[in-house]
Parts: structure tokens; C-alpha cells; sequence
């Protein structure tokens, strides 16, 4: 064969009919397809494995959407609210709502003041006598002087100015039958922002109250609640009450329930998406394809079947998910600590499977103790205690906690205030001339608060300096403000804040005897006590109170003591009230939807994780492959360089020599000598 070869390539270089190309290349490819093949090889079944961890990492990372919602504490606090009536009251609740059933009955809407002057112009451009414009609204007086010299004594001029400023109210231009009046709308809603107009100037001479600022009023279970707009957002705790129409008389019933649907069907879903995620790496990991129709096998569904096959990357994936739902939470209690107790379990299959009665049983009737089964979370045996959240640097486990004092807010209370009979037999608060006095808030700049004079019973005077401190600007825009309140015979100011940045400083007061207060300053006071772990380790709370709630503890990430992590970090708190001493035990634990949380995201750690790091060595070898592949074309260039140029020389002096013996047949042929 060789000499059939050489001979073919012999005559094929003779007679010029040999395809150097093609022979260099055929003889190069051979070299290296050895080589070649064993690296395609390689990179195909990199690939294969590469491709099946980036689909079932994408079925991870669906599946962690699920049990992220199932371990939020949030899932299980959530409330739902209903209204009978919703065209007359609407009613929505937050968290921190308790369940239950209130009767409602919406009296009255609130109304803003309106004061339209009786003055009478024929434009809008009409001038305005010059003098002063006096604007009293919620106990704050202000003053316009009105002159061609400030561009304010015609109707335009006057509305854009007192538009421009602050000067409680809104003023309008209204069009009536082509007579122009000025229209004066109180920025403060309520009874308390009642509008007064005097002064010189003519556009005040003569007004006339076009509506009457009035709060809404709703009567809640019997008792009647005031406020200044139609929203009642404090007077039940996390509840908010909308009223919509005034139907004096009619009875609407509110309830405010806690959402176990939303819990359900959460739960539901979390267990057909893991039988889903289970039947996915059943999949991925089979070596049998012979149930499979060719139709499926060339389908997209079975694209990655088996390509994991005997992979112990996939063999510990589904360990860890299944050990994640297993066994018991040691800090919880024994009758409440595995998934079995509320009718969730594993079949034969290794999937999960629910007893629909007795899950239901446990949401009604245990729904705290189902949240600590799911969700990362604390809880306290005091009910004056709430413990609001942990950090992953939180250490599950019990710790005991001890108040040396509670957290109470800056507070001011005045004296017996003078009552007097009106005439009517209703006891008021008689001021005679306008009351004012400087207040400041939180640490606020000190404001003028000014109360106009007239007779107001204690509810009224508590409700109009309610409104009037916290519609200082200086107040309102530090985020302070406070509650005026009374028992009956004197008042007391204070500050909606908790702890020791809570202050009232009140000063400068003036006409105001008869209401029993006068000049004082209050701060309020922090939480403070310890929290002592199960190993003894204690730490002084008072350290890390929230600066805006003085009752709300939050430990930092990176508590220490001693040079040593405290294993309470980054756990979160308030203690709400009661008595000092011991308080009880703060338990902190990991439910199961937290745990298998945590091992999805172990699984995608960066630096360790068992997915990252097996897909970052699958990159890498896809990477050396590549390089090798690249070696091994530049080797073939090479190989084809150097059989190209053997064959050229080998083609030259074959011709040559051809090119001599036709030479010498030519001379010498019929040379018979």
C-alpha cells in the first residue's frame, strides 16, 4: 500500500496533477485529530454538566422566591379588613392591628373653613383699597399690609400674594354672575381651622362663612371620635377608618381579621413548587431514558435529563434541601416544632405532602406558633415586649431579659386650669385677650404659638393647640410633634417621641393663666436593662436604643464584649411599657423556611458556595480547553506550513529532474552509439 501511495504521489508530482493543498491539509488534519477529538469531547460533556447547573440553579432561584415569602415574619401578620358598607366607611389595617369587629356610624364629614368677602368688583384686575388684611386661622394671626407700593391692591395682586406666602389660607378670585369676590379657604382642615378676616382694607369689611370648618365625627363602638379630616388613623392601633358619606344613624360594621388565606395558600404553593423542584432533580439525575418517546427526548422539557446523572454535586443538593425540612427546631416548643405537627410531611417519594385539616387547624388556632415553624423570628413571654427582627449574625436561643427602666416620653402638665359657666352651664377656659407662647419640640426651634380669645371648653382648647403646635413649620419640619390632652380640670403637652431625645421646652407665655399652664421643660428617658444569653454573656440594652424611639432596642451587628461577638447581635426589640425587674425570656429562632433559606444561598455563595464554586471549575476547564483547542490550531497551521513546503520542494526537484531526462532523451536518443 505504501508503495501504492508513493507511487500515486510520485506520478501525481511528475505529471503536475497533484493537489498540494489538499494533501498537506488531509496530512496535517490527521496529525492532530487525535488530540482534536479527545478536547471536543471533553468540551462538550463541560458543557453538558455547565448547562444542567445553570438550569437547576435557575430552578433554585425560582424556588427561593417562594420560601422567601413563607420565612418573612411579615407573611403572618398580616390583616385583612372588611366593611359592610365601604360607600359610607373604608377601613384598612396594618400589622400591628389586633383582629376584631367594630360598629360604626359616620355622623359627620369634615369641612374646611371658607370666608368669601361681600365686597363686590367688576374684574379681576379691580384695585383694592389700601390698609391692613388681617387673617386669623388656627390660632395663628397674620397680617397683609395692602398698597400699590407691595403690588397687592387689586384682586390678582392680592391672591398671588397671599398665595405666595404663608399665611394659613387659600385665596381664590370667584366669578359670580360678572360681580368678582375674594374667596378665603382654610389651609387647616377641621373645626380648628376656623378663618377670621378684618383689617382697614375694604376687602374685609364685610364677609361672609360660606362653610364652616367642622371635623368629621364617627361613633366607634358608642363612642364619639373627632378628627380633622375624614381619615380616623388613630384612634384603634394599626387601624385606619376612611369615612366617605355622613349617614347619621346607620350602623356599618367593621372587622379586621387576620389574613390566613394569604398564609394558606402561601404554604400551599411553597409545597407544590418544592414537589416540582423535586421532580426536576429526579430528572436531572436519572440514568433510565427508555420511558421517554423520541418526541420528548427532542423536546425542551427533557432538555437537560439526565445530564446529571451521578453527580454528587446533585446527590448534595438534594440532601441539603430535604435535611432543610427536617427533624425539629430545638427552640421551639416540643408539640410545635416539625413541619408533621401542622399536617406537612414527606411521602415515600420524597415529596411533600398536606393534610389540608389539620394545617387549617393549626393556622386558626396556633397561627404564632406556625410563623415560628416557617419564618426566621423571635417571640417574648412578655406581652409588653415585641421583638421585631434578627440578622443572620443573630445566634438562635433563649435569652433573659431584665428592665431597669422603662422608656417614657417628654410630657407637660399644666395646673388646675380656671373654669367658668358660659352662661349654658358648660364649663370653659375664658380668654380674654389672645394667648400666645413660645414652644419647641424635640429639639426644635423655639415657635410663637398664638391662641385667639374667646371661651373654649378643654377639649376645644386641647384640639386647637394640637393643631396649632403642629403646624409650626419649625415643628413640622424636624418631624415632631405632639398631643394635648386633658382629664377633666388642667391639660398636659406631649411629645409623640419616646426616649431621651424627646423634649418640650415651653416659655414665654402669655395671657394664658387661666388655662393652668405656664413656663416648664420636660425630656423623656431610654429603655435600659440587660439581655443575658444561655452561656451567661450579658450586654446593657441601654447601649443601643433607637435615637428616634427610645423604647426600641436594635443591637448592632457588631456587639462585643470582652473582644468577643455577643451571639444576641443584630437582634431587634421594644419593650412597650410595665414594670421594671425581670421580663421574661426573648426566644429567637430559625424556622424551616429561614433554614432552607440560608442553604439555597449557601449553595450560591461566592467564595464556597457548592453550585458557585462547581460552575466557576466547569468555566475553568471550559477556559484550559479553549487554550488547549487554540494550541492545537496553531500546531496545525504549522504542521500544513511545513508539509506545504515539503511538498513544494519535493514537486520542484522531481521536475527538475524530469526536465533532465527529457533533456538527455532528447540528445541522445537515436544515438545509437
Amino acid at each position: 500500500m505504501a508503495n501504492e501511495i508513493g507511487t500515486t504521489l510520485l506520478n501525481g508530482l511528475t505529471n503536475s496533477s497533484f493537489n498540494l493543498g489538499e494533501m498537506s491539509k488531509t496530512l496535517a488534519e490527521a496529525e492532530v485529530a487525535g488530540k482534536r477529538s479527545f478536547i471536543e469531547q471533553k468540551q462538550e460533556k463541560t458543557n453538558t454538566e455547565l448547562d444542567a447547573i445553570k438550569y437547576l440553579k435557575t430552578n433554585l432561584t425560582a424556588f427561593q422566591s417562594y420560601v422567601t415569602d413563607l420565612a418573612s415574619p411579615d407573611l403572618f401578620t398580616q390583616k385583612s379588613a372588611t366593611s359592610s358598607n365601604e360607600s359610607i366607611v373604608t377601613v384598612t389595617a396594618s400589622e400591628g392591628a389586633s383582629p376584631a369587629s367594630y360598629n360604626i356610624e359616620s355622623k359627620q364629614l369634615a369641612q374646611v373653613h371658607t370666608e368669601v368677602s361681600d365686597q363686590l368688583y367688576a374684574s379681576s384686575a379691580s384695585t383694592i383699597t389700601d390698609g391692613t388684611l388681617t387673617i386669623d386661622v388656627a390660632g395663628q394671626s397674620h397680617s397683609i399690609t395692602v398698597s400699590s407700593a407691595e403690588g397687592n391692591n387689586t384682586l390678582e395682586g392680592l391672591r398671588n400674594y397671599i398665595n405666595s406666602g404663608d399665611y394659613g389660607v387659600n385665596a381664590s378670585i370667584v366669578n359670580n354672575g360678572g360681580n368678582y369676590q375674594m374667596m378665603f379657604t382654610s389651609k387647616t382642615q377641621g373645626a380648628a381651622g376656623q378663618v377670621t378676616l378684618g383689617g382697614t382694607t375694604d376687602v374685609a369689611s364685610s364677609t361672609t362663612t360660606t362653610s364652616m370648618g367642622q371635623d368629621a365625627q364617627m361613633v366607634l363602638n358608642g363612642l364619639t371620635l373627632s378628627s380633622s379630616t375624614n381619615t380616623f388613623d388613630e384612634a384603634i392601633e394599626g387601624v385606619t377608618f376612611q369615612l366617605q358619606t355622613a349617614s347619621p344613624g346607620t350602623q356599618n360594621t367593621v372587622s379586621v381579621s387576620q389574613d390566613t388565606s394569604n398564609i394558606k395558600d402561601t404554604i400551599n404553593q411553597f409545597v407544590d413548587v418544592y414537589n416540582q423542584l423535586h421532580t426536576i432533580t429526579d430528572e436531572l439525575g436519572s440514568y433510565d431514558k427508555s420511558d421517554l418517546t423520541q418526541e420528548e427526548l427532542e423536546s425542551e422539557e427533557y432538555q437537560y435529563y439526565g445530564d446529571l446523572a451521578g453527580s454528587s454535586l446533585l446527590r448534595s443538593v438534594e440532601s441539603q434541601l430535604r435535611s432543610s425540612l427536617s427533624g425539629a427546631i430545638d427552640e421551639l416548643e416540643t408539640n410545635f416544632s416539625s413541619l408533621s405537627m401542622i399536617g406537612v410531611s414527606f411521602d415515600r417519594e420524597g415529596k411533600l405532602e398536606v393534610d389540608a385539616a389539620e394545617l387549617d387547624n393549626a393556622i386558626n388556632n396556633n397561627l404564632d406558633k406556625v410563623a415560628s415553624l416557617f419564618a426566621k423570628g423571635g417571640s417574648s413571654d412578655d406581652n409588653l415586649v415585641n421583638v421585631l427582627s434578627g440578622s443572620d449574625k443573630t445566634v438562635t436561643g433563649n435569652y433573659d431579659l431584665n428592665i431597669t427602666q422603662t422608656a417614657t416620653r417628654a410630657a407637660i402638665d399644666g395646673g388646675a386650669a380656671n373654669l367658668v359657666d358660659d352662661g349654658t352651664g358648660t364649663m370653659v377656659v375664658d380668654l380674654g385677650a389672645d394667648a400666645t407662647f413660645d414652644i419647641s419640640v424635640d429639639g426644635s426651634t423655639a415657635s410663637t404659638v398664638t391662641i385667639g380669645a374667646g371661651q373654649y371648653t378643654l377639649d376645644e382648647l386641647a384640639s386647637t393647640m394640637t393643631t396649632a403646635i403642629n403646624n409650626l413649620d419649625a415643628v413640622k419640619n424636624s418631624g415632631a410633634s405632639v398631643s394635648v390632652t386633658n382629664d377633666g380640670s388642667k391639660l398636659s403637652i406631649a411629645s409623640e417621641k419616646f426616649g431621651g431625645n424627646s423634649a418640650i421646652d415651653l416659655s414665654a407665655v402669655t395671657n394664658f393663666a387661666d388655662s393652668g399652664l405656664t413656663a416648664a421643660s420636660a425630656t423623656g428617658q431610654n429603655v435600659d436593662g440587660t439581655l443575658t444569653d444561655k452561656d451567661g454573656v450579658s450586654i446593657n440594652i441601654g447601649a443601643y436604643v433607637d435615637p428616634e424611639d427610645g423604647r426600641k432596642i436594635e443591637i448592632s451587628d457588631f456587639a462585643s464584649k470582652d473582644g468577643e461577638f455577643v451571639s444576641m447581635r443584630g437582634l431587634s426589640f421594644e419593650v412597650l411599657g410595665g414594670a421594671t425587674g425581670d421580663r421574661g425570656t426573648i426566644t429567637f429562632a430559625q424556622g424551616f423556611a429561614s433554614r432552607l433559606n440560608e442553604t439555597v444561598n449557601t449553595l450560591f455563595d461566592t467564595d464556597n458556595g457548592l453550585i458557585s464554586k462547581r460552575m466557576e471549575s466547569l468555566n475553568n476547564k471550559l477556559d484550559d480547553y479553549q487554550e488547549q483547542s487554540t494550541e492545537l490550531d496553531d500546531r496545525y497551521q504549522m504542521l500544513l506550513q511545513k508539509y506545504q513546503m515539503q511538498f513544494s520542494s519535493l514537486q520542484s526537484i522531481l521536475s527538475s529532474t524530469e526536465q533532465t531526462r527529457s533533456f538527455l532523451t532528447q540528445r541522445f536518443g537515436g544515438d545509437s552509439n
